[in-house]
């Protein structure tokens, strides 16, 4: 005889047959995976501590129909033998997210959010969850949450007027939850776009990189622009560039090895709606990859200038100073060089660009008390090498010394 204790299974039913004159019981339960069971051990007696990490471990259960049961409600059931018993599999916490979550802001503190069945629901789906927050980087328990039946759609009301929301939605079965689905992010603002989906690197190169996206699911009023956002781990700088409606955009005058953090948005009349997450993208180091015509044969230099040094001289002029690239990697003659600067709160792209044969160069006209952004780059009969880490350096407000210096 086996005796099966309450803490061994979820659920019973004991049914009751009569044919002509014989009677007997069913007994249904849904039972825990434990060890194999033996006619000699009574699971009652199992060490608390097995006993425990079952519980812990289990993520499935079995249906058995029994025959020959004594039952009673205060007892354990027992059981003759469980070896002719019926089973059958019933289930398991889902074992994919919630696909496609899709999130729009209905009112400056309404969003819908709407979701597909897991890939994997491992049985019955019985119900979701869905979590939001404006602080993505708190514990999901500290998330706020709202419990949805077994329906793909829902709205939550009651938010935070022009608020960047982070939303994740869980699936449930009867055994429990399973995995949470990737971050979603909406803003709490009318007619602006759901954010782009899918944003990726299709290209890398040594200084630029080609990005791909897909359009906001929900577009709000109609998209005007998109709103570009990148950063670099060496300058430790946030830029923004504005561009046109498209898919795909390629960005240019990056630094060879180094890591980027690129996020993106769409903008409406409006307003700019919720971005991407940011994804990590490395540029390639500098290679060489023109061929010898001889030993002799010139390249375009393979390192930037060296020492790059720039002093605010007067309100109005920084003088830059700055070395060759290192011999060993100049790959022929230097025969020029390129300093480029621009405001330091403006793109690269409106760079001004002075070819100069020299290592020392006075920048005049510029405005009074602001902030400059230098680069400098060297080149040969070839071609341009890679620019510099820029410098940044702000002209005087009056006779005071400025002077920051960048090394390689």
């Amino acid at each position: 005889m086996i005796i099966i204790t309450k803490q061994e299974y979820y659920e019973r039913q004991i049914d009751e047959h009569k044919k002509d004159k014989e009677m007997w019981k069913t007994l249904k339960i849904m039972l825990k995976p434990l060890p194999k069971i033996d006619e000699s051990i009574y699971l009652e007696n199992i060490e608390r501590e097995k006993e425990k990490e079952i519980a812990e471990t289990f993520n499935e259960y079995f249906i058995y129909s029994i025959t020959n049961v004594i039952d009673s409600i205060d007892k354990p059931i027992e059981v003759d033998d469980l070896s002719n018993a019926e089973s059958s599999f019933g289930g398991a916490k889902p074992g994919t997210a919630p696909r496609n979550v899709q999130v729009r802001p209905l009112s400056s503190s309404t969003m819908v959010i709407q979701w597909d069945e897991p890939e994997t629901p491992n049985g019955q789906v019985t119900g979701y969850k869905v979590y939001y927050t404006t602080n993505s980087e708190l514990p999901m328990a500290q998330w706020e949450s709202q419990v949805v039946d077994n329906n793909q759609l829902t709205t939550i009301s009651e938010l935070t007027p022009h608020t960047i929301y982070t939303i994740r939605v869980q699936a449930y079965t009867s055994v429990g939850p399973g995995p949470l689905s990737s971050p979603v992010h909406v803003k709490t603002q009318q007619g602006v776009p759901s954010q782009p989906s899918n944003l990726r690197a299709s290209d890398i190169g040594e200084s630029s990189v080609t990005l791909q996206w897909s359009k906001p699911t929900h577009s709000g009023e109609s998209i005007v622009s998109y709103e570009l956002y990148w950063n670099d781990t060496y300058a430790k700088e946030k830029h923004h560039r504005r561009i046109p409606i498209s898919e795909s955009y390629t960005l240019t005058g990056l630094y060879p090895n180094t890591l980027y953090y690129v996020w993106l948005a769409a903008r409406s009349q409006r307003g700019e709606g919720a971005t991407t997450p940011p994804i990590p993208v490395r540029t390639k180091q500098y290679a060489i990859s023109l061929a010898y015509v001889n030993a002799n044969a010139a390249v375009v230099p393979g390192a930037p200038p060296s020492n790059v040094i720039g002093e605010a001289v007067s309100p109005t002029a920084i003088r830059v100073t700055w070395d060759p690239p290192p011999a060993n990697r100049s790959n022929g003659n230097i025969i020029y060089y390129k300093l480029q600067f621009v405001e330091a709160d403006r793109s690269d792209s409106e760079a001004s660009e002075i070819k100069y044969n020299g290592t020392s160069l006075t920048l005049d006209e510029l405005k009074r008390w602001t902030t400059y952004r230098i680069r400098v780059l060297a080149g040969t009969s070839v071609g341009d090498g890679p620019s510099s880490y820029p410098i940044t350096i702000r002209t005087h407000e009056d006779g005071t010394f400025s002077l920051i210096i960048m090394q390689n």
